[in-house]
């Protein structure tokens, strides 16, 4: 995958602010501290990943399923089940880690407890690893949408953390207002496939087309599970123009 240059007044104030970020890091150095295990070790830099940690990652590897991106059991079968079930709207997803426990624990601690300094590593981590797919080029990165009240709550939104800094690393724009979500919807974690796909149906859409029009969009998000969110979303963006959409996220569901 290639970044477009020439990203405009939107990269410049990124490229600010990453240097304002770098100054901050030398007057106030991070811990040196693992953001998986949380000891104090010699780190794998810039991701703030011990090097046991490192070694232990689930990190995504083939043979996956040619559309979500998920592990599978064989190269022969090249689309998983789910995918051979339930049409895709999105061209391909792809993902840094399988979601084991290790991985959860990180990530409900960047998500639910206020840890909003993890997305710098683990946003700088997806765009190393997504720099590396044989992707087409993407014009702007599209974070998945937090409802208000949820996002007031939170106080940041976790998707949109990450897509800023892998904006940085990837010299793409980050579109955090091309996608509104319209509606509140129940927590995913506790439905079946059929109730996800349901429950999200029709929660996103887009205000404005100047922000996805003719463009090739990557949709970035924390986890992806049945992939019901990201087809949501993808519908949404299709519907609002977009010339096509990939997804990305920091860990995928492993197939049952």
């Amino acid at each position: 995958m290639r970044s477009k240059d020439g990203c405009g007044n939107g990269q410049a104030i990124m490229n600010w602010r990453t240097f304002i970020e770098d100054i901050c890091d030398i007057i106030y150095p991070p811990a040196n501290t693992c953001i998986f295990c949380e000891q104090e070790n010699e780190l794998v830099m810039p991701y703030n990943i011990c090097r046991r940690c490192w070694d232990m990652l689930p990190f995504v590897r083939p043979p996956l399923c040619d559309i979500c991106g998920k592990p599978i059991d064989s190269a022969k079968q090249h689309i998983c089940r789910d995918c051979a079930e339930y049409s895709r709207s999105f061209i391909k997803a792809g993902a840094v880690l399988e979601y084991m426990p290790s991985v959860h624990e990180t990530i409900y601690r960047y998500k639910y407890k206020g840890h909003s300094e993890l997305a710098k590593p683990l946003g700088i981590l997806m765009a190393h690893v997504v720099s590396r797919l044989a992707w087409p080029d993407i014009d702007a990165l599209v974070p998945v949408p937090l409802y208000s009240e949820r996002l007031r709550q939170r106080g940041y939104n976790q998707s949109a953390l990450l897509a800023r800094y892998m904006g940085y690393e990837l010299n793409l724009p980050v579109l955090d207002k091309a996608l509104y979500r319209c509606r509140d919807t129940k927590a995913q974690a506790a439905l079946d496939r059929a109730e996800r796909r349901a429950n999200i149906a029709g929660a996103f859409t887009v205000k404005n087309l100047k922000y996805t029009e003719g463009k090739t969009i990557m949709l970035i998000d924390d986890i992806l599970t049945t992939g019901a969110t990201a087809d949501a979303c993808t519908q949404a963006l299709l519907a609002g123009g977009a010339r096509a959409v990939y997804v990305f996220t920091l860990a995928t569901g492993v197939l049952k």
